[in-house]
């Protein structure tokens, strides 16, 4: 997975190039004041809550809603009374009744840990966050409880999230003095993901609509639609790395994509990555490495190698910038390719805002450039490239978020004899659309419908083309 500068957010195919440097997902890490100060005013706002008895002709009777109501107070006053222990033993109780209300789930989690049970604050407030991603108090209560089972590699995940996502600076600041009392993971966390997608390509070969100077080309290279399956697995591992907040990365990948309609651009791609990550005072800095290799309907089609490096920073409260650079070696297998081998070089730079919808920046623009040295004197595939993209994503509710994004890129090419004659000089403007829906329809899964349009224009007719993508992607995370 390429550094967040380069990733698309529409992009959820295992079919493109990545990054083992996420460290835009993880930027800066924990607990302390914040957390207890939101703790209190909790306790305080839940205590204060009317009772108010429904009226049943018995003046003295109270409904079974008001009955829990006036449990879940007289628990809030026991907590903050200091009678934590009290307060659980009252709230366990209507646990069954009131779990999946998240002002009763963090209340429930808070005397759970302030009586000394760590291990029962853990499914409510994991409840809280599935609800409510980005309630700082209920993450930072995670970490502590977490770390208080022993769980460093686990408090250290949350700690992170809160500094690398939370638009306060009070619960940044927090989260970053709590973990450094946390000690260094001593072990691998692996995460596997399946994926599947299916949808429809109106032009898999991205290839012109017709006649080329008078006459029909190859029927491989005019425009051909066809429904599209894909299928993937990954297997991401990580682990904290001793000072500087470190971390090291692991990502292997496997993905297949089939064009029934045109199974000539039917593609798979392995692709195994390693790399490190710390923080340097304000910025986090990155390398890593990836191997690759492809295969194109069933030959052997390719083999890619990179090294790339990122750094990133906050910018006051509400943004961050981050940078990366790829230097790509890229070796096609059949010999009609040779002149496509080049080596290419990749930058990008991004401000995006520091507040999320889901895991996705709510806006930010970038730019982005690059170069391909083609290894043949004569090719003409030699060119520069330079781009703007603009992106966003909304909250519609708690785990389900809309995002887009508008991309336009230039690639001018030299090299050679040019293309028949000319130099080649294309623009490409793309725009793109999804929903993402986490944790739907069960916890662990995840569904991003999305549509991408793209218009290709060229001053070398062949290269002239649009192409329409309508892409249905259900994952399956295992944590």
């Amino acid at each position: 997975m390429l550094a967040r500068v380069f990733r698309r957010l529409f992009q959820m195919s295992f079919m493109q190039p990545v990054s083992v440097l996420p460290i835009l997902l993880a930027i800066l890490g924990g607990w302390g004041g914040v957390a207890a100060a939101v703790a209190a005013e909790t306790v305080a706002a839940v205590a204060a809550i009317p009772v108010e008895v429904a009226s049943t002709g018995q003046p003295d009777r109270k409904d079974e809603a008001a009955v829990a109501v006036d449990a879940i107070g007289s628990a809030a006053g026991l907590l903050a009374a200091g009678r934590a222990a009290e307060a659980y033993a009252a709230l366990a109780s209507l646990e069954a009744q009131r779990g999946g209300d998240p002002e009763f789930d963090y209340l429930l989690a808070l005397a759970a840990l302030e009586s000394g049970q760590p291990t029962q604050a853990l499914a409510p407030l994991r409840r809280v966050l599935a609800v409510e991603p980005r309630f700082d108090g209920a993450r930072l209560e995670l970490a502590r409880a977490l770390s208080a089972r022993g769980d460093a590699d686990g408090a250290r995940r949350e700690y992170q999230w809160v500094i690398a996502h939370s638009a306060s600076a009070t619960a940044r600041e927090a989260a970053t003095r709590a973990l450094a009392g946390v000690p260094p993971g001593r072990s691998w966390r692996f995460a596997p993901v399946l994926l599947a997608g299916a949808g429809y390509d109106s032009n898999a070969n991205a290839s012109t609509a017709g006649e080329v100077f008078g006459f029909v080309l190859d029927p491989q290279a005019v425009q051909q639609g066809s429904p599209l399956i894909e299928v993937g697995a990954s297997l991401a591992g990580e682990r904290a790395l001793p000072g500087r907040d470190g971390r090291a990365a692991v990502l292997l990948r496997g993905g297949h994509r089939a064009y029934p309609d045109a199974s000539f651009v039917d593609q798979s791609m392995i692709d195994i990555g390693a790399g490190i990550n710390a923080r340097f005072g304000d910025w986090r800095a990155g390398v890593g490495l990836t191997l690759a290799t492809g295969w194109l309907d069933g030959t052997a089609w390719f083999n890619s190698a990179w090294v790339e490096g990122a750094l990133s920073r906050p910018i006051g409260q509400r943004w961050e910038l981050a940078v990366a650079g790829r230097a790509l070696a890229l070796d096609y297998r059949q010999s009609r390719f040779e002149l496509l081998d080049a080596r290419r070089y990749l930058w990008g730079a991004v401000l995006q805002s520091r507040e999320r919808a889901g895991e996705m920046s709510r806006y930010g623009v970038g730019v982005l450039g690059g170069r391909d040295d083609a290894r043949a004197a004569s090719s003409p595939w030699s060119n520069d490239r330079y781009g703007l993209r603009a992106f966003g994503a909304w909250p519609l509710a708690p785990r389900r978020a809309l995002f887009g994004e508008l991309a336009w890129l230039a690639t001018d090419y030299f090299g050679g004899r040019g293309f028949a004659g000319l130099d080649r000089l294309d623009h490409q403007v793309t725009a793109a659309m999804g929903l993402e829906l986490r944790a739907w329809p069960a916890p662990g899964w995840r569904i991003t419908p999305q549509l991408r349009w793209t218009d290709s224009d060229s001053n070398v007719a062949p290269f002239r083309f649009d192409r329409f993508e309508a892409v249905v992607f259900v994952q399956r995370h295992f944590d």
